[in-house]
């Protein structure tokens, strides 16, 4: 006989725990920013420079605050804004212009 896991609790659940339990899965799914060292920001900062001075389309991998992952994006570099620490990117997949903090960077690979 095989086991029916949370179908044969499912009887004495609240809509308020299966809400929780949702949540906490997509919450087991979340990834944490990850803190880079001098010398990769060094190399980010190398590879941001080339990408904007040579108009070189690049793979940029980005957190995403709001849902809390990194996000692969193939695009090209448009400007960079020292003031508000941001570069604006057209994502070349979609077409879609973004703005991204140049805090949530973790890599650009020139294509």
């Amino acid at each position: 006989m095989g086991d029916r896991g949370l179908m044969k609790w499912a009887a004495f659940m609240m809509p308020e725990h299966n809400t929780m339990l949702k949540n906490w899965k997509r919450e087991d799914d979340y990834e944490d920013r990850i803190l880079l060292s001098d010398e990769q920001l060094e190399e980010l900062s190398n590879s941001l420079n080339e990408a904007i001075s040579c108009g070189k389309q690049v793979w940029l991998k980005h957190y995403v605050e709001k849902f809390k992952f990194y996000q692969k994006v193939h695009c090209q570099i448009i400007c960079c804004d020292p003031i508000y620490q941001t570069i604006q990117i057209n994502v070349l997949d979609n077409g879609v212009t973004q703005i991204v903090s140049l805090k949530d960077i973790m890599h650009i690979e020139l294509i």
